[in-house]
């Protein structure tokens, strides 16, 4: 549990850091178009700490209010992936943290009262990317740290100081870090709450197919979406045959698990894009998009000799064999009421019943 629960901070599904990111994205804008004059007018403190060399900042402080600018005109772009978003921020966050180390360079004493800046843009991390995916908040603080090192370095720079920095930015990344994983596991933790309320709001408690009301539901989405695109669709009204019989001869538990393998039958016959739901007691209802009459057919036959082979093991006594009785009805997209349409499977599951069960019956056109 506690190794999923780690792995999904970095390997997230798209839905979750979609959502994510979507929960945090006017708070994350707003901070980051609040950073942009903020750093430009940061100018004022450089004035202050060095007026001389002040002026040959002033274009470095600009472009630190751009790039705070553009991550939050990025931020907020809803036509670029959030993936795309996110590694664009980072660039930007990457220069503007290059261009402050450049800043301190040009001041006098910069680097003795600028390492202080460095240590809050550790501590910014909380106001401008919450709702990022955990993986890039990780490689956000390490570059906001290591970016400065590496450039002293690499410009050999003797005025940087090395030992301060390391003292005061790494500690305040750890933190930074430890604070942000506190935050992304307490999300998570909703997250779960979350997805349990929606399976608990959406699906049937014992079989775990949807439950009647969501079924009508995305019935009538998944028939708006794809109207016109398609012909038509076909539902299956399916009934367990004799099922008092054997709730009468094996008990309640026993009945129980048979429905619960007939749902699991079902759901394993359909493809992603149909729907299946517990209609009610024995009954369930089937929804298959994009669906000519031979196709529904087809369908109804492959259901049926599944629960035909399916068996169900019971202590003392020999397995627990079971069938169903299925009902087809199908409408062209131009003539579909879907309460109609399963009415009429209703209807031709009962004529099913009437011929002997444990058979397929096509309601008429």
């Amino acid at each position: 549990m506690g190794s999923a629960r780690f792995s999904h901070l970095f390997q997230p599904s798209p839905e979750f850091t979609e959502r994510k990111f979507a929960e945090h994205l006017a708070y994350s804008r707003l901070m980051f178009w609040a950073m942009a004059p903020y750093l430009a007018c940061m100018w004022a403190w450089d004035l202050t700490l060095d007026p001389v060399g002040a002026p040959d900042v002033l274009w470095h402080r600009l472009a630190l209010g751009a790039l705070a600018a553009a991550c939050g005109a990025t931020i907020g772009t809803p036509r670029l992936p959030v993936p795309t978003r996110v590694r664009l921020i980072s660039v930007c966050v990457t220069l503007l943290i290059a261009v402050y180390y450049l800043i301190c360079a040009r001041l006098n004493q910069g680097f003795t009262f600028g390492v202080g800046a460095f240590v809050f843009v550790q501590m910014c991390g909380f106001l401008l990317w919450p709702g990022f995916p955990f993986g890039w908040v990780v490689l956000l603080h390490v570059i906001g740290a290591a970016v400065p090192q590496l450039l002293a370095v690499l410009l050999a720079n003797p005025a940087f100081p090395h030992p301060q920095y390391a003292v005061l930015v790494w500690p305040t990344t750890v933190l930074a870090l430890a604070g942000h994983y506190m935050i992304h596991s307490d999300y998570l933790t909703k997250e779960a709450l979350r997805h349990r309320l929606v399976e608990m709001a959406t699906r049937d408690p014992l079989t775990g197919v949807l439950n009647r009301r969501t079924f009508m539901t995305d019935a009538l989405d998944r028939i708006a979406r794809c109207a016109g695109r398609w012909p038509g669709i076909s539902v299956l009204f399916i009934d367990a045959d004799h099922f008092k019989q054997i709730n009468d001869r094996h008990g309640h538990v026993v009945g129980d698990a048979v429905l619960v393998q007939l749902g699991e039958v079902i759901r394993r016959q359909l493809r992603r894009d149909d729907l299946c739901c517990r209609w009610g007691g024995e009954e369930f209802v089937v929804l298959l998009c994009e669906s000519d009459e031979q196709h529904g057919v087809l369908v109804a036959h492959r259901i049926l000799r599944a629960i035909r082979q399916a068996s169900l093991p019971v202590e003392g006594g020999p397995p627990v064999t079971f069938t169903a009785s299925i009902g087809l009805a199908r409408a062209e997209a131009a003539a579909l009421r879907l309460d109609v349409l399963i009415d009429k499977a209703d209807q031709a599951m009962y004529a099913a019943k009437t011929l002997g069960r444990n058979r397929v019956a096509v309601a008429a056109a």
